[in-house]
């Protein structure tokens, strides 16, 4: 039977920016004495790729952004400038674009795997019995919702943005923030 793979920096990520400088070394991954960046995915001028990951099963279906070197690891935002020309609008665009068409694609494969493997089975299992007896197709060799739903960010975007366009709307009225602080 076919199984779902993992999902690949570049089916959740795009190299949307790069870092400003070399990023600290991580303490799991320093050698004795070490005291510079030697990863080269971990430099300065290295793409950086703003990852986007998808909880369909938590309340309000949250999405969330986060930075990360060609490896995979997390890379905190301060260390990160968007490519010239990129906006950070763009950037999430392209992030969940790219999330979901990967997404799309991971799914599409394993469902379509699935149905040519229990056809698969049904036809050696016909082959086998022969065609004394009508056939019959037993319960393990059904598709029985096996198949996997797309779960996209995309689908639920609209729901985050009514969420945030409230919660602005709410900073909105309490007159906190810019214009309405003193500077003395």
């Amino acid at each position: 039977m076919p199984t779902l793979h993992e999902k690949k920096i570049q089916e959740t990520s795009v190299p949307v920016g790069y870092f400003v400088e070399n990023l600290p070394i991580t303490p799991s991954k320093r050698k004795r004495g070490q005291t510079f960046q030697t990863n080269p995915h971990r430099m300065a001028q290295a793409a950086a790729y703003m990852s986007a990951k998808f909880e369909s099963n938590s309340e309000g279906k949250d999405f969330k952004l986060c930075w990360k070197d060609k490896g995979g690891l997390t890379v905190g935002a301060e260390f990160v400038r968007f490519k010239e020309g990129v906006t950070k609008a763009q950037a999430i665009e392209s992030a969940i674009v790219n999330w979901d068409k990967c997404e799309r694609a991971r799914v599409e494969k394993y469902n379509t795997e699935l149905i040519i493997a229990l056809a698969r089975m049904r036809i050696v299992r016909f082959a086998r019995e022969g065609t004394a007896l009508p056939p019959y197709i037993p319960q393990e060799l059904r598709v029985n919702n096996r198949t996997i739903k797309y779960n996209l960010i995309s689908d639920e975007f609209e729901e985050h943005y009514n969420i945030i366009k409230a919660v602005h709307e709410g900073l909105k009225g309490r007159k906190i923030g810019r214009p309405n602080h003193m500077i003395i």
